[in-house]
């Protein structure tokens, strides 16, 4: 699962690994650890300015755009702090999440 805030061509994202499998996968993988449980995957910035310097843009960006520059950056970390957002506030509670890590990481508003 995919959630992303875009603003000016910019934007921060959290993917999310539901657990869900069509049934001839799950019966492949029962038992095993995480098996049908979601499990947050990561959350990233998608920028038009480099965060330091030497940073490379990656070129195939779905937020910035097909052959415009992206300067990203990611946290397997935080995204445990948005699964929280997300099961304690609901959708409303990830995008208030959502919205102060584009704040602190690409705004700096």
């Amino acid at each position: 699962m995919y959630f992303s805030l875009e603003k000016d061509n910019k934007g921060i994202s959290f993917m999310l690994f539901t657990g869900w499998m069509l049934p001839h996968v799950a019966a492949e993988f029962r038992g095993q650890k995480y098996f049908g449980e979601p499990v947050p995957c990561m959350v990233s910035s998608h920028d038009d300015k480099p965060g330091y310097e030497g940073q490379v843009p990656r070129m195939d960006c779905h937020i910035r755009g097909e052959g415009n520059p992206c300067y990203g950056d990611g946290s397997g970390l935080l995204a445990t702090e948005a699964f929280d957002a997300l099961v304690i506030g609901g959708e409303e509670g990830l995008w208030k999440f959502l919205e102060k890590k584009y704040v602190d990481w690409i705004s700096h508003e």
